[in-house]
């Protein structure tokens, strides 16, 4: 084992371009490209007008004027309060896909790993990949994690995650209505794919050539327990933002159907997660969108405004209510110190039980 994975003792050797990116900005060292920079600047200002267009939408109409007004009901209260447990809920099942994809070579504090998800879902609002950047220093100078295999956790994470959203997908255009047929469709995808992913892990992890190409990802594919428990999230997952948009309806005085809701929750989170330059405006852009294509899923483009940023403004509160407990738990400012990345040992197969090899930096002190 130690000859065939030997090579991933250096985190510098044989990382992609985009991780390369990753690396020198992190280090500090990336060299300023103006093109870069303006690029993130515009997209960000293309977000922040795309989130004043729909504001504009959302209050062009009485009827959504109106509906916006009972936020500050009681009844739309206690439903903005449900909106933000589910925000809560979708949020603490992400960070626990993350730590269970990494929990085969490495076992993180799973709070740790919540709150460092909770830190960068609030980044991820913002231009100049923050989101990822934040991740890499905090899991490598708080948990001790080298560069390589962050990015081979992140490659892993992302497969795994379309992995779940290609069955949806599949789903969807199959199927128009969420039925027993749908979720059939849906489940069995996800499922198939997950056995798929550890039958690769396990060759690419026993293969010199393929663990070097992947990064050591399939460590973490090849582990059934993990791989099929990210899935499992990850469904959980799109239940609950299925929910989110459902109660944001509501709130308003509409009703959306599961399918109707199931698309513009998806749509929502995939253009978060694709967008380059910050997903604040990105997202709810593209579900006034989706709104105006002629499925007729939704009530109207301006009341698929006024529910896209009710959903934003529950997830922002979530947001920034978690990231106290969050900064206190990582404590960022103990952090900052200027130094470079750190390398660990090659990434192996699970430690056995009652071994200390899986035991994070923050657990060690």
């Amino acid at each position: 084992m130690a000859g065939r994975t030997s090579h991933l003792s250096s985190p510098e050797v044989g990382i992609p371009s985009l991780s390369s990116d990753l690396h020198d900005a992190a280090l500090g060292r990336r060299r300023f490209s103006l093109g870069r920079f303006l690029f993130q600047i515009v997209g960000f200002l293309v977000g922040l007008g795309l989130l004043g267009w729909c504001l504009h939408l959302a209050l062009s109409s009485e009827e959504t004027r109106a509906g916006l007004a009972r936020l500050f009901q009681e009844a739309g209260i206690r439903s903005l309060g449900v909106l933000i447990l589910l925000s809560s809920l979708s949020l603490t099942i992400n960070g626990l896909a993350f730590w269970i994809t990494l929990s085969p070579i490495r076992r993180l504090r799973m709070l740790d790993v919540i709150a460092v998800n909770a830190l960068a879902t609030i980044a991820a609002n913002l231009p100049f990949k923050l989101s990822a950047l934040l991740r890499i220093l905090i899991h490598n100078r708080h948990d001790g994690l080298a560069f390589k295999t962050i990015i081979a956790w992140f490659a892993a994470m992302a497969a795994l995650t379309i992995g779940v959203l290609g069955p949806l997908g599949l789903a969807a255009v199959w199927r128009r209505e969420v039925d027993w047929t749908w979720w059939t469709t849906f489940i069995g995808g996800a499922a198939a794919f997950a056995t798929c992913a550890v039958i690769g892990g396990r060759i690419a992890r026993n293969s010199p050539r393929l663990d070097k190409l992947t990064l050591g990802a399939g460590h973490m594919l090849g582990h059934a327990p993990a791989v099929f428990g990210h899935v499992c999230l990850r469904l959980i997952d799109i239940c609950l933002q299925m929910m989110r948009f459902m109660v944001a309806a509501s709130i308003l005085g509409y009703t959306l159907s599961p399918t109707a809701a199931l698309f513009f929750a998806a749509t929502y989170f995939i253009t978060g997660v694709v967008s380059p330059a910050g997903s604040l405006g990105m997202r709810e852009g593209a579900v006034v969108a989706a709104g105006m294509l002629p499925m007729g899923y939704g009530p109207g483009v301006e009341a698929m405004a006024a529910i896209a940023l009710i959903v934003t403004a529950g997830e922002l509160l979530t947001q920034f209510a978690l990231s106290i407990p969050a900064l206190l738990l990582i404590r960022p400012d103990r952090l900052i110190r200027p130094r470079s990345l750190v390398s660990e040992p090659p990434l192996s197969d699970p430690p056995e039980a009652g071994s200390t090899n899986g035991t994070s930096a923050s657990e060690a002190r």
